[in-house]
């Protein structure tokens, strides 16, 4: 990652919030559990798949699943 963009202490919660999604199929379960909204776990994947300069979800409107990279 990039230093500096993705704060230290934001690492872990970041990665957690991605490992829910991949269990869960779905933003809209992830963000329930998470207690966080839909829109901010969405643009903290977009902003994680930024940094690391690959796409880690294949977004659908019925399902989330991993890319080979995720």
């Amino acid at each position: 990652m990039k230093a500096g963009l993705i704060m230290r202490h934001d690492v872990m919660s970041i990665l957690h919030a991605f490992c829910m999604i991949a269990e869960n199929h779905s933003f809209t379960r992830a963000a329930a559990q998470l207690h966080i909204s839909t829109s901010a776990l969405s643009q903290n994947m977009r902003q994680l798949e930024d940094e690391l300069g690959v796409k880690l979800l294949n977004r659908t409107t019925r399902r989330v699943g991993l890319t080979e990279a995720g």
